[in-house]
C-alpha cells in the first residue's frame, strides 16, 4: 500500500504543477505532497534496513527424540570445514528418520544433556500494529522466516554417529 501512496502522490504532484496555476493553493498542495513523496521513500528505506513496522516473533517446540532402528542415536555430517554439521535423527512420534541441515537462516547445535529431546526456535516477521498492516499490506514480509535454530539435546548414553557424505 505505500507504493500506491507513493505514486498517488507522485502523480498528484506533477499534476498539480501541470494543471494548477501559480498561487498559494498550489504552493501548498505541493508541498503537502512533495512531503507524502519524501515520507513514502524513508519508510520504504526504513523497512528494508530494519524491517520498520514489524516485530520479531519467537516460537519454540520442543519434541522428544526417539530411536533410529531401536538404537539410541543421533548421526551427523560435516558440511565445509567441520564447522556446521547436518544432524539426522528420529522423534518419538515419527516413523521416519529426519534430516536437519543449516542455512542462511538456520543453525544447528547438538548439546549433551538429560533428556533426548530437538528444540526448534522460529522468529518470524509480524506486523507491528494496524497501520503497518494498512502501509505493507502484500509485501509479503509478514510471517517471513527470520531465523531458525534447531538444538539437539542427547544424554551421555546416545551415540553421536558420524555419517558420510
Amino acid at each position: 500500500m505505500i507504493l500506491v501512496i507513493l505514486s498517488l502522490a507522485g502523480i498528484g504532484f506533477f499534476l498539480s504543477f501541470v494543471l494548477m496555476q501559480p498561487s498559494r493553493t498550489r504552493a501548498i498542495l505541493s508541498a503537502v505532497l512533495a512531503l507524502l513523496i519524501i515520507l513514502s521513500i524513508a519508510g520504504i528505506a526504513a523497512n528494508d534496513l530494519h524491517h520498520y513496522g514489524f516485530r520479531e516473533a519467537q516460537i519454540s517446540e520442543t519434541k522428544r527424540l526417539g530411536t533410529i532402528q531401536n538404537q539410541p542415536v543421533v548421526g551427523r555430517m560435516a558440511i565445509g570445514q567441520n564447522e556446521a554439521f547436518v544432524y539426522r535423527y528420529q522423534t518419538a512420534d515419527q516413523d521416519k528418520p529426519q534430516v536437519v541441515k543449516p542455512s542462511l537462516t538456520t543453525t544447528t547445535k547438538l548439546v549433551r544433556g538429560n533428556q533426548a529431546q530437538i528444540k526448534t526456535t522460529t522468529t518470524r516477521l509480524q506486523y507491528r500494529n494496524n497501520w503497518s498492516e494498512f502501509l505493507f499490506w502484500g509485501s509479503g514480509q509478514d510471517g517471513q522466516l527470520v531465523s531458525r535454530t534447531v538444538t539437539l539435546t542427547v544424554p551421555d548414553s546416545w551415540k553421536i554417529v558420524d555419517m558420510k557424505k
